[in-house]
Formats: structure tokens, C-alpha cells, sequence
């Protein structure tokens, strides 16, 4: 068993029990202040315990752009301020509870107005995530709590001395995030040469100049470690294990390409030199261009792989088991010349994979790893799955575009039990937007597939999926409830609008938890301690 999550559960949790799971980002999550918190996450644990779910699934959890990306991030270490529960601090004496009541009952009036303005324009009454109204509304209650902190002396406590010091990431960051604030939310690559590559010495000086700024960052830091820290043992006792997600890529404008990069192909002004993507195809015949730098693996080799041991141990901290995106690049990556502007011209590059993951069992034991290899998987990729002995991802969805072995493998009476069920990822809308939007030759191909009415296929489906030999079967929160599409979490491609839904505090009732108690009682998932 892993020896980090040891003392969260007892036996520990895996994928390779029969379980259900819910995937449910943390912003999508009731609650004031514009999207959900850490406060709600603990709220939300009562009704996957009531339900008997086994696990929540999350998206990244990672600081997020303006547009709420979890996939975009200034760091892959770092988590969102955004996710801070501020009840929890006025418990600690940091914030006064009616400062914050008053933020919130205008938080609620603002954030009112703006939906009912969002709906009238979509046609919808569902409520959204406003990342850019969270962070004005947050952060000046988070920078009064940081005063309160200081000013009380409690830099000193020897828990935040000693997060501090364990975590190497966190002087990174928050050099980082002060010195992008200090220029105006500018790439570091367009910052004064003496800010973008310093020695050792160089950056403890600068950490000393940015005071405040810097000191803030850790703060937040350290209280979402320490309220995540509670999240996990709250969990523990409900009997529900916490799954993460760890994007493959890291973007350019980071604290991790800014603080090591030596670790990825960059030019003398610290720019790409080949970013990453993947190659034409019948879909596109320009390629996608997703612009993220590519390693600079020789390096990675050279140092044992000890960013990449460092990532995944900051993610163990903090889930019971992660999600590898993108898991084809451990075998190989669609390189493409930074300078192009589509992917036409790339080339395919071998990575390291076998070696990486061996470093990563050799720290840690047997790899708690869901992987994410969706698409046109290679055999060599499949191998490492295998070897590694990671389940694999279907979803139901995929399933039913033509009469093919690719189709089939996507539905249910065939999965194996080392693979992890969904009706549909984050990527893909809600199971009833799906049959919603089939064309009708295609949605009586389901229907017959299901075998019941037209009023009936998306129990059916979802009883399926349950009742297939799967481990773990993963249903989104939006098909728990049956949700249209309205409530869809992300369209590639589209440039606006995504990462927005959120459940509304009624939608978490005790009626829709006995309910999905039974669907899983009735397919033998129900775990012993949920």
C-alpha cells in the first residue's frame, strides 16, 4: 500500500474495488463568493455518504485563468485561493463574521443580478461560476485575514514554518504570483531580464524585496493545505476516497516553466521552441495546436525525474488516487514548431514513459493511477497501462457513432473489471443532452440497445453502466440528476462559457441520495464502510 495515504484510510482505497464514484468539480459546488468552495466540498461529503458513494472525482484543482479552466494554471502544484473557506477562518479568529456576512449578502445580490442577466440571454435558469467576480470578491477578505495573521504573529507557528519548508513548490509560486502582479499580469517572458532567470541567491533576495505580496501567496497556500487536510480526514470517515486529476502539460506563463526551465525546450529568451498538439485527421485536417512547451525529457532522465516525482507526491498529499491525462504521451508527443501556427508540420516524439513511471513506483509503491487513454491509443501505450496495471477509461457515449469494434468498445457488456466507467467525462455533454441531440435513426439505435420507451433510456443506460463487470463506475453529477445540457461542463473548442455550472443547494436532497443509494445497492457498488 502506498505509505502517503496510509494514514488517511485503513485498508486504502482503490479503483479496483467494485464502487460507484461521482465526478463533480469543486467550483461546481453550491455556496456564495461566485463559485464552491472548500466549505461546500464538506457539505457535499453528507450526501455522497447518505448516497454510498465510494468516490469524488474532481477536475484540477490548481489556480485557474479568468475564463475558470482548471487545465490552464499558473501552477501544477499550487491550488486555487478561490477554494479557501472563508467561515473557516472567522472559526480561527481571522476574519470577522459579520465583514464576511455582509461581503456575502452582497456577493448574493451582485451574483443574482448577473445570473438572472446570464439566463434571460441563454434561455436557461441554471446558476454559473463567475471566477472573475470570486476574485474580487475574495481576495481583499483573504488579504484582511493575512493581516490578522501577521499582525497576531502566526507566521511563527511552527505548522506554517514547517509547511513551508517541506514544500519547495511554494516560494516558487509565490514568487511568482507577486512578481506577475507587481507587472501588471504580464508573461514572464516580457518582465526585465533580472526577474526572469536569477541564481539561488538572485530569487532569496527578490522573495525578501516582494514582502507582502509574496508572504500572501504562502499564506493562502498553507491555509488550503491545512482546510484540505481536514477535507481528506472528514472524508476518511464518511467512506468516501477522493480522486484527483493531473493534466499531462503545463502552460508557459507558470510558475513551473518560470522556476525550472531547463526542464522544458526553450529558446534564449525563455519562449518554445516546439509546443504540443496532436496531427491531422479525418476530424481536422489542419491538426489542433494546443500551444503548452514540450520537456526537455534528456533533462528529466538526467535528474531522476524528480519534478515529476515532486508533482506527484504533492498529488498523493492530497488525493486518494489521480487521473493521468493525455496518458499516450508517456509513449509518444505531437511535437510541433512553436513559430506554426497549426499542427500540419509537427512530428511525433518518443518520451520516456516506462522510465518515468518506474521513478514514480520506485518513490511510491504501486501507482494509485486511473488512465485517461482515450482516443487513438497506440499499442505501446496500452502496454504501459497493462504492465503498470492502470485501469483504463471507457464512456458510454462513445459507444453508439457506428456499428465498429471502436464503438462497441465503449459499451458497457463489454468492459473488463480493470477499467473505470463513465456516461460521459467533463468533455462530452450530459448524458440527456446527449440523447437529446441525436438524431433520431441514431437515438432509436440506443433505444433498442436499452430496451425500454423513449421516457426511459437514460435510467436504462445508467443502469447498464452500473451493472456492467467495471470496478468503478464514475457518473457525473449532472447525470445523477438528469440534467439537459444546459448544465454541460465544457465544449472543446468553444472559447466561452465553459467551467461555469453549478449545482444549487436543493438539487443535493435526501430523496436524490436515497435514490442513487438504491441504483447502487442494486449493482452490488455499495463499499462496506460508505
Amino acid at each position: 500500500m502506498n505509505p502517503a495515504l496510509r494514514q488517511y484510510l485503513e485498508p486504502s482505497p482503490s479503483p479496483a474495488e467494485r464502487a460507484c464514484g461521482v465526478l463533480l468539480h469543486m467550483t461546481s459546488l453550491p455556496g456564495g463568493f461566485g463559485c464552491g468552495d472548500l466549505g461546500g466540498a464538506r457539505r457535499f461529503l453528507d450526501y455522497l455518504h447518505a448516497a454510498g458513494v465510494r468516490w469524488w472525482m474532481m477536475l484540477p484543482v490548481h489556480p485557474v485563468d479568468r475564463s475558470g479552466c482548471p487545465y490552464k494554471t499558473s501552477s501544477v502544484f499550487a491550488a486555487s485561493p478561490l477554494m479557501i473557506d472563508l467561515d473557516d477562518l472567522v472559526e480561527q479568529g481571522l476574519l470577522d463574521r459579520a465583514t464576511v456576512r455582509r461581503a456575502a449578502a452582497r456577493a448574493r445580490r451582485e451574483g443574482a443580478a448577473r445570473s438572472r442577466r446570464a439566463s434571460a440571454a441563454r434561455g436557461d435558469s441554471s446558476d454559473r461560476s463567475d471566477y472573475a467576480a470570486a476574485g474580487a470578491m475574495r481576495m481583499p477578505l483573504l488579504r484582511e485575514a493575512f493581516r490578522e495573521f501577521r499582525a497576531s504573529g502566526l507566521c511563527d507557528r511552527l505548522d506554517y514554518v514547517h509547511f513551508v519548508r517541506s514544500q519547495p513548490w511554494v516560494d516558487d509560486f509565490a514568487a511568482f504570483a507577486a512578481l506577475k502582479r507587481a507587472h501588471g499580469g504580464r508573461a514572464w517572458t516580457s518582465w526585465p531580464r533580472a526577474a526572469r532567470r536569477m541564481t539561488p541567491a538572485d530569487r532569496e533576495r527578490l522573495t525578501e524585496s516582494l514582502g507582502e505580496a509574496f508572504e500572501f501567496s504562502r499564506f493562502c497556500q498553507f491555509i488550503l493545505d491545512e482546510q484540505w487536510g481536514r477535507l481528506r480526514d472528514e472524508a476518511s470517515r464518511r467512506g468516501v476516497a477522493l480522486l484527483g486529476d493531473i493534466p499531462f502539460f503545463v502552460a508557459h506563463d507558470s510558475a513551473d516553466v518560470w522556476a525550472s526551465p531547463e526542464l522544458f525546450e526553450l529558446d534564449r529568451k525563455g519562449l518554445p521552441r516546439t509546443v504540443s498538439g496532436v496531427p491531422p485527421d479525418l476530424f481536422n485536417r489542419r491538426g489542433q495546436r494546443w500551444g503548452h512547451p514540450q520537456y526537455r525529457w534528456r533533462t528529466h532522465v538526467e535528474t531522476g525525474f524528480a519534478w515529476w516525482v515532486a508533482r506527484f507526491g504533492r498529488s498523493l498529499e492530497m488525493f486518494d488516487a489521480v487521473r493521468l491525462d493525455h496518458f499516450i504521451g508517456l509513449h509518444r508527443l505531437w511535437s510541433i514548431p512553436a513559430a506554426d501556427r497549426d499542427a500540419r508540420r509537427g512530428r511525433w516524439i518518443r518520451t520516456p514513459g516506462e522510465e518515468l513511471l518506474s521513478a514514480l513506483r520506485n518513490r511510491f509503491g504501486e501507482l494509485p493511477v486511473v488512465a485517461e487513454d482515450l482516443g487513438v491509443l497506440t499499442r505501446r501505450a496500452a502496454e504501459l497501462r497493462d504492465a503498470f496495471g492502470f485501469p483504463g477509461m471507457r464512456v458510454l457515449q462513445f459507444g453508439f457513432g457506428d456499428e465498429s469494434a471502436g464503438s462497441r468498445y465503449h459499451r458497457p457488456e463489454g468492459y473488463p473489471r480493470k477499467c473505470v466507467g463513465f456516461t460521459g467525462t467533463h468533455d462530452n455533454d450530459t448524458l440527456k443532452g446527449w440523447l437529446e441531440s441525436l438524431p433520431e435513426a441514431t437515438f432509436e439505435r440506443v433505444r433498442r440497445y436499452a430496451g425500454v420507451g423513449r421516457s426511459g433510456v437514460h435510467e436504462a443506460l445508467i443502469r447498464r453502466l452500473l451493472e456492467s463487470e467495471a470496478d468503478l463506475v464514475m457518473l457525473p453529477m449532472q447525470d445523477v440528476l438528469r440534467l439537459g445540457g444546459d448544465a454541460r461542463m465544457n465544449r472543446p473548442g468553444v472559447a466561452r462559457g465553459n467551467w461555469r455550472w453549478r449545482l444549487s443547494a436543493r438539487q443535493l436532497s435526501e430523496s436524490s441520495a436515497r435514490r442513487l443509494r438504491e441504483r447502487i445497492e442494486e449493482s452490488r457498488r455499495l463499499v462496506h464502510n460508505s
